[in-house]
């Protein structure tokens, strides 16, 4: 069972804060960054904002002709 433990303050990258969340079962504890952000990092590593929106994509879209309807 995984309950939030605390909330703490990053010490790189975004100034929003990190959850760290525990395993009841296991009696383990481990830290949740935002999306596209890893530990010690000063730049997101995916190109998504903190809430998971996408900023860029490499991958065109399909054209009009190209797409099936289900």
């Amino acid at each position: 069972m995984l309950v939030v433990h605390h909330l703490r303050e990053r010490k790189a990258g975004p100034q929003t804060p990190v959850t760290v969340v525990q395993c009841r079962t296991h009696r383990r504890a481990f830290t949740l960054y935002p999306l596209g952000h890893v530990p010690y990092g000063h730049l997101a590593v995916a190109p998504v904002t903190l809430d998971g929106q996408v900023l860029f994509s490499t991958v065109s879209e399909p054209a009009a002709s190209d797409r099936r309807s289900f």
